[in-house]
């Protein structure tokens, strides 16, 4: 008996598999195409960073003036024991010796260090600094009186930086700080007003925020997306249709776009009886 099973399922073994061949296709051609996908994805997220990263300050930013005022943000003081780059668990440990600091072999100690829990910098010959910025390893950080890490939010000489909240480190670039989006230029500065990054335009408030949704200037309407980039052409919202021109200007009243004549109201909308004869805006 044992016998027949296995003739007859090696007889009927060729037929099992090409009949499941196209579905192991299929399957295989679908895996692909998510592969593909995936790549594209990437490709597109790679190319929006690289977009954001290469941004340069507008030369219309406003003055130092419309800075953000004294009392700003600050994250609390101290550094996570895991942190992203392990500063402070890499810190040694330091024992205070008189007006210096010396380490568990008794020398000098030096560099960033771990104070009461707190990530410090101290001199080559173990002293505390006295404050202001320093530049170890090529990275900027700015040391408070007491010799601590300034984290957070930093206003210095009237301007405003942001330095990490967990190393430290100065930012520079585009950085996502409590749900908004700032911009840092290469000297840490915030910047405030217009700035272009790659072929897009982003409007910064007084306090360094990018622009989301309408904006009212000089009493022209523009409008940013929730990712802060100006918007041109047609859009949607709440319902309603909208068109900006080439330097993102909500129109108004009558309009000839793309050879075809509409009709807006005040308020930017476009007028019902012309949008019940089109489907749908174009792209």
């Amino acid at each position: 008996m044992k016998r027949l099973n296995k003739a007859f399922i090696t007889a009927i073994l060729p037929f099992l598999l090409a009949a499941a061949a196209p579905s192991m296709v299929s399957m295989a051609a679908e895996a692909g195409d998510t592969a593909a996908a995936a790549a594209e994805q990437a490709a597109a997220a790679e190319q929006t960073a690289a977009d954001l990263s290469e941004a340069d300050p507008g030369e219309e930013a406003p003055g130092e003036e419309d800075l953000k005022g004294e009392g700003g943000t600050e994250a609390a003081d101290g550094i996570s024991a895991n942190s992203a780059d392990g500063r402070l668990s890499s810190a040694p440990r330091v024992t205070r010796k008189g007006d210096i600091y010396v380490n568990a072999t008794g020398e000098p100690a030096s560099g960033f260090v771990s104070i009461n829990g707190r990530l410090c910098y101290l001199s080559d010959e173990g002293r505390r600094m006295q404050g202001g910025w320093i530049c170890p390893g090529g990275d900027w950080y700015f040391i408070r009186e007491d010799s601590s890490v300034h984290l957070g939010w930093l206003s210095n000489n009237q301007r405003w930086y942001y330095m990490d909240d967990v190393s430290g480190k100065m930012q520079t670039g585009w950085n996502r700080i409590g749900g908004a989006l700032y911009y840092l230029d290469r000297s840490g500065v915030m910047q405030t007003g217009w700035i272009n990054a790659g072929n897009r335009k982003y409007y910064l408030t007084k306090s360094g925020a990018a622009q989301t949704g309408w904006m009212l200037q000089d009493e022209k309407w523009y409008f940013f997306s929730v990712f802060g980039d100006m918007q041109t052409g047609w859009i949607m919202d709440d319902g309603k249709q909208y068109y900006l021109n080439e330097e993102g200007v909500m129109q108004t009243g009558t309009q000839t776009i793309d050879g075809r004549e509409y009709e807006f109201g005040e308020d930017g909308a476009l007028r019902p009886s012309i949008r019940e004869e089109r489907a749908q805006a174009p792209e």
